[in-house]
């Protein structure tokens, strides 16, 4: 009989610790039931760049699955959320395993492989016995993370690189394709929100009610289905066909790359093939797909609206500027303030050039806590909010030249004379 391995549904394999202190590993719906009841957890195995992607997700899911798995608020029981899955999953238990053996069937995050085998399937390259060789993080600036270095890696550790890689990666070689809400293949995910802390159960229960809010405005505006296909891992494919994202659900949690586990001398491996293109045929939206984390440039007499992309110098003073004011970016509903004690603005994304191996990504992120007028409804279309961008429209520019001045005296002071003086 086919092996079946790691079910995130009744096996506790994700590292948690408590708010008491009390370090314990959970099931998924455990983890959402104690989500769902406003306690806090921190996930022990969790990088920092992992950590948006991994929040995406229990959110998205937990708006799929009151949506669809017929919960009608966040559960408190684990054993709800566990029928609910389950029901979101069309009663595939497999869908949640990391470990299925029978490759007509789904697995977390990776979907039937119509072939039948993976070993001899020509496409299918030298597999990864790491799971940060997954990873959309390369060799960065900011923290210089390397691939290869999780020596003995545990399932959640898949779990996280897997959820990461299939719902953020881009477009880092041919036939590898990225994820549909991002503006190019060249680009990445964005995520600009606002919170009332870092707390991760106030977080999910704001954006998980977000999106369950904004399902309807989705379906007018954007044509999705609301019984459309919801985790796309579900579905068989070869790599050639896309899927329209009129066919999908408002919140579908998408796939972008051909990946399989498999044990191999005990340990789990994993086996990936290339692509003739992307899993979702977005496109055409550049990027604005009415994701709730999504900032959306204004069109001008030069470009059309896109979503938010980002460079290698990240969230500037000016970028800032530019995400706040009105005239400039429209507002996803994530970065709208709900209440007045959502003080905190929170931009998070990894930045991209064309060419990775030349200039390397990088992590980015900019928290500021921004004061509580703020947080009213309108307020940088008010007079006050006006002047306000106004103002730092001015300190940028001053910036500016002041930069431009220190450049040309530092160069004059470390090589003896003019700029164009030497080698600098």
């Amino acid at each position: 009989m086919p092996e079946t391995r790691y079910n995130l549904l009744t096996e506790p394999l994700v590292g948690t610790l408590a708010a008491d202190g009390t370090r314990r590993d959970r099931t998924l719906p455990e983890i959402l039931a104690a989500l769902g009841q406003g306690k806090e957890l921190e996930f022990t195995a969790l990088q920092r760049h992992q950590q948006h992607p991994w929040h995406a997700f229990l959110a998205q899911l937990a708006a799929l699955a009151m949506a669809r798995g017929g919960l009608g608020t966040p559960a408190s029981d684990p054993g709800a959320w566990r029928e609910a899955l389950l029901r979101l999953a069309g009663g595939l238990a497999e869908a949640w395993c990391l470990l299925v053996e029978d490759l007509s069937k789904p697995a977390f995050f990776q979907t039937p492989v119509p072939e039948g085998k993976i070993d001899h399937f020509k496409n299918f390259k030298e597999p990864h016995h790491c799971p940060d060789q997954l990873e959309i993080l390369r060799t960065s600036r900011n923290h210089e993370i390397k691939t290869g270095r999780i020596s003995h890696p545990r399932p959640e550790h898949w779990v996280y690189a897997l959820t990461t890689l299939q719902t953020f990666a881009r477009y880092p070689a041919p036939r590898t394709y990225g994820v549909c809400r991002m503006k190019t293949k060249m680009d990445s995910r964005p995520c600009v929100t606002r919170a009332e802390s870092h707390a991760w159960s106030s977080r999910f229960l704001r954006d998980a009610r977000i999106w369950l809010d904004e399902r309807p405005r989705l379906v007018d505006e954007f044509g999705y289905s609301p019984e459309g296909h919801a985790l796309l891992w579900m579905l068989p494919w070869n790599g050639k066909e896309a899927l329209s994202w009129s066919d999908c659900d408002p919140g579908f949690l998408e796939i972008c790359r051909r990946v399989r586990l498999a044990v191999l001398e005990g340990a789990i491996i994993a086996f990936w093939a290339t692509t003739d293109g992307a899993r979702v045929d977005a496109a055409a939206l550049s990027g604005i797909t009415g994701e709730i984390w999504t900032p959306v440039k204004k069109a001008t007499s030069k470009s059309d609206p896109a979503a938010l992309t980002l460079s290698v110098t990240g969230f500037t003073y000016q970028k800032v500027r530019e995400l706040m004011d009105p005239g400039e970016y429209a507002s996803p509903p994530g970065s709208e303030p709900r209440n007045s004690r959502e003080r905190l603005w929170i931009a998070r994304m990894l930045a991209y050039t064309a060419d990775i191996k030349k200039n390397p990504c990088g992590y980015k992120e900019r928290v500021l806590l921004l004061p509580a007028k703020s947080c009213r409804q309108g307020f940088w279309e008010t007079p006050e909010g006006v002047r306000t961008l106004e103002v730092s429209r001015e300190q940028v520019t001053v910036a500016s030249e002041i930069g431009k001045i220190l450049h040309r005296s530092l160069c004059a002071l470390l090589q003896g004379g003019s700029q164009n003086d030497g080698q600098s």
